[in-house]
């Protein structure tokens, strides 16, 4: 019963601090929240209690209090969740006092006995050192303060790069209580978790059901299943810095760390049969190593080094002039991160699902023995595809659009919500040509190498994971609107994987990107920077395709399309009219586009910027006004046989039709740097390895491709 009443006061106090996200936790720090803060703090704090137990602590000696153990770790969570929480009245130097004021205004901690309420106020009024907490469990609440907040404070760098002895000043008493607490041995580890071949998992057939389901068992595995172990070994969903597309970080305990890690990696496996999943845990870490990584942390330590040949570009390469800005808490994570791909490549069993020779083999994926007769479709599939086909009955992302768009508009939600039914069960439901989307932020592992604590890295991937997912609804909102022509497969972190109908989907890919930019504004401020950029890959193809090769092809793109990303948001896509056995779209495109007359020239632009991507969409719809169908392919035709012939078409047609089209083509040539004809120099023959030395290009075969693929229905021609 009182644990009960534990878990409501939580709640309540989740939906509080939930309010908190743009409240400062530190005036001085301008990209860590308040409610992340507290987050951090209670997930800490309940590891911390949890490692003391586990070195046979108990409850009372923890509290100073006869309570059960469970209660201690409430107790922590609620603290934790507290302590600052004063800092939303926007007076940060009386928080404390103003924490303690509105816990009684807002009547938190109502329900709970005397005696609880106790332990709570003394641990929120003793979080700082200064103001000497007196039992273990006050300590452990302003030490989780501490390592919540890692090394977000700048006199932190500024003293580091001083001198050792100036730095060691600033962390010399939370190192003592650590100590004072845990003795020698570090408390905590971090955990690092990612699935192993999503993809293969999740695009093992081209049924729809089956994609759907295969996403939402590893989503559904990556979450709920997640927090549940944590919740059986004596933790919190709170100790989980980060889940989502497939991987996770969180803090554990030190004791308990391989013990999870076996757990998670036991659970993925019971239930997919043959997904695994790699987790790898750091070496014990304390307060220093949340401040500033692993050693050396002073520049003091390797002054006066003399090295030669290989040895001192080796050390160079690391301890740079600006090495020291790499001394947090995002080491570790890159450390993990290096150890978690040895250990994949390392990996030397692979589940599988037997096929004797007496068996039939599965009709969706070919690869195991059918277990199953489906009778509607008279097939026989496989366990693993009717685990799949079973998860696949949820919409898990059709309810989470749908909720957005409740908040927008309850009348178009109300609508969708009548359209269930009509949700797509094949791609061929999604009527005509498919595309493909895969569309990943740029330089995302150089963004969260700025985070210096576990706050800030909770913020940080937050941020990205929240503004993703606004993207996606809103750019589906404003192509789509309440039309069922799309699939969401996946979003995850600054990850989006999804079938959309061919009409919508440039238009999709640039409301995207643009929606992405716009919502990642306000973190690409606080980590003082101009923007923060997407990629998309797009493959654009009949719904029959092999779902197999169009993964393969869209992720190609999308490399292709961050190649040229820099500074900018970037597209790159590919229109198939005919099915190809392939899996690299840079052949692809070498076999399609680039041609040799005198020169080598390239019938495409792409990968096209964000800019250029809008451009082509406009210029696409008054070329199609202009030029009949038939005279859009004579265009191509002359483009193929050489630069010559393209260009004295081109100036004949334009003269025959006067007017309209020579404004037309004055406005192509300015959009796109061409040379007064339809080409214009490369403007990637260096930046992209695949044009590389291809000096002349042309945007016309890709704006003729637009027109066919974005039509109503279903496309046809091509190229």
């Amino acid at each position: 019963m009182k644990l009960a009443i534990f878990k409501q006061i939580v709640q309540k106090i989740d939906d509080k601090i939930r309010q908190l996200e743009h409240v400062l936790a530190d005036t001085r720090i301008k990209y860590v929240t308040l409610y992340d803060h507290l987050y951090l703090t209670a997930g800490i704090s309940v590891a911390m209690v949890e490692e003391l137990f586990q070195r046979g602590k108990t409850a009372y000696g923890v509290v100073g209090t006869e309570i059960e153990k469970d209660e201690v770790k409430y107790l922590g969570l609620i603290s934790g969740l507290l302590h600052d929480y004063g800092k939303k009245t926007g007076d940060y130097k009386k928080h404390v006092q103003k924490t303690i004021e509105i816990i009684e205004q807002e009547q938190l901690l109502s329900e709970l006995d005397d005696k609880y309420v106790k332990v709570i106020k003394e641990a929120i009024k003793k979080h700082h050192i200064k103001n000497n907490p007196k039992t273990i469990f006050e300590k452990v609440i302003c030490l989780a303060d501490s390592y919540a907040s890692g090394a977000d404070r700048e006199e932190m760098e500024r003293n580091r790069r001083k001198n050792f002895e100036e730095w060691f000043k600033l962390i010399e008493i939370t190192c003592d209580l650590e100590k004072e607490i845990f003795g020698a041995e570090k408390p905590l580890a971090l955990i690092l978790g990612d699935v192993d071949n999503v993809k293969e998992f999740v695009f093992e057939t081209s049924k729809l059901p089956e994609i759907r389901g295969g996403s939402e068992i590893l989503n559904e595995l990556n979450t709920t299943r997640i927090e549940e172990i944590f919740k059986t070994q004596g933790l919190i969903k709170e100790c989980i810095i980060y889940n989502g597309g497939g991987s996770f970080l969180a803090i554990v305990p030190v004791s308990l760390a391989k013990k999870i890690k076996k757990e998670i990696e036991k659970i993925y496996l019971k239930e997919t049969k043959i997904a695994t999943i790699t987790c790898v845990y750091s070496e014990p870490i304390g307060y220093v190593e949340f401040c500033s990584g692993f050693p050396p942390h002073t520049e003091d330590v390797f002054r006066g080094i003399k090295l030669k040949g290989y040895a001192k570009w080796l050390f160079e390469s690391y301890f740079s002039e600006d090495w020291i800005k790499k001394k947090n808490f995002s080491e570790i994570v890159s450390c993990l991160f290096s150890e978690l791909r040895r250990e994949k490549m390392q990996k030397i069993y692979i589940p599988f699902e037997p096929a004797l020779p007496i068996m039939k083999r599965c009709e969706h994926c070919g690869k195991r023995g059918a277990v199953k007769y489906v009778k509607h479709e008279e097939e026989e599939i496989c366990r693993v595809c009717t685990l799949k086909r079973k998860e696949g009955n949820k919409y898990r992302f059709f309810d989470k659009y749908a909720n957005w768009l409740e908040n927008k508009t309850r009348e178009k939600a109300k609508i969708l919500q009548e359209k269930k039914e009509e949700i797509p069960k094949t791609l061929e439901d999604l009527k005509g040509y498919i595309a493909f989307i895969y569309a990943d932020g740029n330089n995302i592992g150089e963004l969260l190498e700025t985070a210096t604590s576990p706050a800030s890295y909770r913020h940080i991937s937050y941020s990205l994971k929240r503004g993703t997912e606004n993207a996606v609804y809103e750019a589906l909102y404003e192509t789509t609107g309440v039309e069922l022509a799309f699939e969401i497969v996946n979003i995850g972190g600054d990850d989006v994987t999804l079938f959309i109908s061919s009409q919508y989907a440039w238009e999709f890919a640039i409301k995207f990107l643009e929606n992405f930019e716009r919502n990642m504004l306000e973190l690409a401020k606080e980590l003082g920077r101009e923007k923060i950029t997407a990629s998309i890959g797009m493959l654009i193809a009949k719904p029959k395709y092999p779902v197999y090769y169009m993964e393969k092809l869209a992720m190609d793109l999308l490399k292709l399309a961050k190649q040229k990303a820099d500074s900018e948001s970037a597209i790159c896509h590919l229109y198939l009219t005919s099915h190809l056995a392939e899996e690299s779209a840079k052949r692809i495109i070498q076999d399609i586009y680039i041609k040799k007359d005198i020169l080598t020239y390239s019938l495409t632009m792409k990968p096209y910027s964000l800019k250029q991507a809008k451009e082509l969409w406009k210029i696409k719809e008054k070329f199609e006004e202009i030029y009949p169908r038939t005279q859009r392919y004579a265009f191509v035709e002359a483009l193929n046989k050489g630069i010559s012939e393209s260009v004295n078409f081109l100036r004949y047609q334009t003269a025959r039709r006067g007017g309209e089209a020579i404004k037309f083509l004055k406005e192509l040539v300015e959009k796109f740097n061409l040379n007064n004809t339809c080409w214009c120099v490369n403007p990637d023959c260096k930046k992209i390895p695949l044009f590389k030395d291809i000096l002349f290009a042309t945007p016309i075969v890709d704006i003729i491709e637009l027109i066919e693929f974005t039509k109503k229905g279903k496309g046809s021609g091509g190229t």
